[in-house]
């Protein structure tokens, strides 16, 4: 059957002529089989409309499609759906195996879907790994008309196309179009033989000649010239001494940037040198660096410099982060800054009162800073529900061995706001209220009920308040005209 006779008329005779299932016995049986093909096409066309890919899905659908239908599932699944799905629908059949190679006919000239076929290299490498007897790393490179049809579309040599390939970070930049994060990750995870990507190579190969070496070792070459531009964001002589998580590989991702700017503006007429310096001094605007000084320029009143993926962040500590890489940002704070606040010098998690101490320290700075909401704060205080992002990261991520109760209790004690916010934040409750008034013997005077330790503690104000008046409690507590007494009675 050629993919082109197959008709309204005939797909049906066409279908049964080449129906095998055992366990289907009534015509019943036959339609639902059929259904598989109406599950494919709104899998695909939900992934085309939301990008959201059910591979495990669909793959299952497709296989048993092949099982009871044969070789005849092909011409079938490019009859019944529409040919917008058409790439998707390839890669799959394709991965499968079960695209004949002749006769040669439209059908071969459509593209793959590298996400698609990426994300079916992870569900192929997954099986390979639970066998027992594994193979080398070549012995995972799947079907070869994969292999080759990624192969064609980066320049890479089909031979050395394996799942780390698919899987790769480079890859999915590659996929979405994403030039400068292709060359960053080319820069700071690819070394060696490895680095032996087709369009990549054709690329550099102007740059690395006019700088006196291969492809393959022009980041190293390079380098040194990227790690002095680090130090000068950093405001350090030795990048040994400044280095963190954020900063790491820095360099690497500076120079692959300025490779991928290069790359962009062959064809301009300019000369190697020239397009190098001009996408040096790109990456300066993105780094803060002033192009005429070349120096970094300051940090702006919010504590911000340079932008993109090179935008840093000055800490209350003087150190620079580089944004992107700080962790997640909490309206102010980064996480890496959160953690170095409650590691000591050796590196260790600062426990217990220290903890506490360190997290008082942060809210509060948050608060001052006014990056927490007096309603937020409120909330939080007496266990409300609030949307503060740094909050909840505190309470659900950093507490470790700190008590939250007994911290937010330690928090209203010291609250330096307006009596208005005191007031209200000054509300406690339960059990930790009753302890932190009435002392740890509480329980032996007033047993556990909360109750008679609520009323044992208006007692004692009330008892303080008649001292300090000079009446005797009694008559305190009897006189319905005092303030007092009908605050309490109102409540």
């Amino acid at each position: 059957m050629i993919f082109t006779e197959l008709t309204e008329e005939n797909f049906l005779l066409f279908a049964i002529k080449n129906y095998e299932n055992p366990q289907a016995v009534t015509k019943e049986d036959f339609d639902k089989d059929l259904n598989h093909f109406k599950y494919i096409k709104r899998l695909l066309k939900r992934y085309k409309n939301s990008g959201q890919l059910k591979s495990h899905l669909l793959l299952n659908h497709f296989i048993i499609l092949y099982n009871i239908f044969g070789e005849a599932t092909t011409p079938m699944l490019f009859y019944k759906i529409e040919d917008d799905l058409w790439s998707s629908m390839k890669t799959f059949v394709m991965f499968l195996g079960k695209l004949p190679e002749y006769p040669k006919c439209y059908i071969h000239d459509i593209k793959v879907d590298l996400y698609c076929l990426s994300e079916l290299y992870k569900i192929y490498n997954g099986k390979e790994e639970t066998k027992s007897n594994r193979k080398s790393n070549k012995r995972t490179n799947g079907n070869k008309y994969a292999r080759e049809a990624f192969g064609e579309l980066i320049g890479y040599d089909s031979e050395n196309v394996d799942v780390n390939t698919f899987n790769s970070t480079l890859l999915q930049s590659y996929r979405r179009g994403d030039l400068m994060a292709t060359y960053m990750t080319w820069a700071t995870d690819y070394n060696d033989e490895n680095q032996e990507i087709g369009f990549i190579m054709r690329d550099l190969q102007e740059l690395a000649r006019v700088r006196g070496t291969e492809v393959k070792g022009l980041d190293e070459k390079l380098l040194p010239f990227f790690e002095s531009k680090l130090k000068k964001v950093l405001g350090a002589d030795s990048l040994e001494d400044v280095m963190d998580e954020s900063s790491t590989d820095k360099a690497r991702e500076m120079l692959g940037a300025t490779l991928a700017v290069f790359s962009e503006t062959a064809g301009t007429g300019k000369s190697v040198e020239e397009r190098f310096n001009d996408a040096t001094s790109v990456v300066d605007v993105l780094l803060g660096i002033d192009s005429k000084s070349g120096t970094a320029l300051p940090f702006d009143d919010r504590g911000y410099r340079g932008q993109g993926v090179f935008r840093q962040k000055r800490t209350k500590d003087g150190k620079v982060l580089f944004v992107r890489d700080s962790g997640v940002v909490f309206n102010g704070i980064t996480s890496i800054e959160i953690n170095d606040r409650l590691t000591n010098q050796f590196g260790s998690q600062v426990m217990g009162d220290k903890r506490k101490t360190s997290l008082m320290s942060l809210i509060n700075e948050q608060v001052k800073d006014g990056h927490i909401s007096s309603t937020d704060f409120y909330n939080f205080l007496n266990n409300e529900p609030h949307n503060n992002r740094f909050l909840n990261h505190i309470e659900t991520d950093q507490l470790e061995d700190v008590n939250a109760v007994k911290l937010k209790n330690a928090i209203k004690k010291k609250l330096d706001t307006k009596a208005e916010q005191k007031q209200t934040a000054i509300q406690w409750g339960a059990a930790e209220w009753c302890d932190d008034h009435l002392g740890p013997t509480a329980n032996g005077v007033y047993g556990k009920s909360l109750s008679k330790q609520a009323f044992g503690v208006c007692m004692q104000s009330l008892k303080k308040e008649a001292d300090v008046q000079g009446i005797p409690l009694h008559m305190f507590l009897i006189d319905n005209n005092n303030p007092i007494i009908q605050k309490f009675l109102r409540r």
